[in-house]
């Protein structure tokens, strides 16, 4: 790997892309989540734990640089969670461009019958429990989904005022979304649900 880092908590070596890395800004410990800023930083691996495992004293020491007032853990994460939703919304964006996404109820359905193969789901996180048991009711096992985004910003995509579910079919981009949904469940929990069976709902 030509950028390969260090986690300065755990001590794990991997591409930068696949490292969350931090910066010192005016005392405060900040996410560079974009590594766009021309300043030393240092990396973690994108887990709740290493996030939470940042001591003032080890960065301090891994950046030789004395300024470090306080790493504000909660806003750290708040800001990679808000950071990783724009992310994962964008790319459902180009994904719809690209004709790899497919929305409301039944045309999932017909595409479901015509023997197309959906690899994601997301369902809105405000609709009734009863209409999302009937959108998991017709779902193939195994299936994915997470549950980011209201019926309003699901619409949007599609310049609609509201959908309750879309489906993606199996693309690059497609990968990279459920990449990014891992990495969100690797530190919340809300608005994930890893893998479903209609046995079990």
């Amino acid at each position: 790997m030509k950028n390969l880092r260090t986690c300065l908590t755990c001590n794990a070596k991997d591409d930068k892309k696949n490292l969350f890395r931090y910066i010192i800004n005016d005392g405060l410990l900040m996410v560079d989540y974009f590594q766009k800023l021309q300043v030393r930083g240092i990396y973690t691996c994108k887990r709740e734990s290493c996030i939470k495992n940042l001591t003032i004293k080890s960065v301090k020491r891994s950046l030789k640089d004395e300024n470090l007032l306080k790493i504000d853990k909660e806003k750290i994460l708040i800001t990679i969670k808000n950071n990783l939703i724009k992310d994962i919304f964008s790319k459902i964006h180009i994904a719809n461009k690209g004709g790899f996404v497919t929305a409301t109820t039944n045309k999932i359905m017909e595409s479901l019958k015509a023997g197309k193969v959906f690899t994601f789901f997301f369902i809105a996180n405000d609709i009734s429990d009863n209409s999302k048991e009937r959108v998991l009711k017709f779902l193939r096992d195994p299936y994915q989904f997470s549950s980011f985004f209201s019926k309003s910003e699901l619409g949007s995509i599609f310049g609609k005022s509201e959908t309750n579910i879309l489906g993606l079919f199996e693309s690059a981009i497609t990968d990279y979304i459920k990449d990014q949904v891992k990495i969100y469940s690797n530190i919340y929990t809300e608005g994930v649900v890893s893998n479903g069976n209609r046995k079990n709902n």
